[in-house]
């Protein structure tokens, strides 16, 4: 099997793995709006989602300076 081919399985296999993580996530979230009320976790799921935006952005940016630092003359 070639590389190629490597990479489409495997990300056929992540995107099956996200998916499964996004259906047992929202048990979850439907499990915490009962217990506490559909408003808070509506509130703490913005900021969850906010806080993981901006720890994405900041990893993103750390590896591309990283990267740009490694590649110099």
């Amino acid at each position: 099997m070639g590389e190629p081919a490597l990479h489409r399985r495997l990300r056929r296999i992540e995107q099956r793995q996200y998916l499964v993580l996004l259906l047992i996530g929202i048990g979850y979230i439907l499990a915490l709006a009962e217990l506490v009320g559909v408003w808070l976790t509506g509130l703490l799921g913005g900021a969850v989602g906010a806080a993981s935006f901006g720890a994405g952005i900041y990893s993103r940016k750390q590896s591309r300076s990283r990267n740009r630092d490694s590649t110099g003359p």
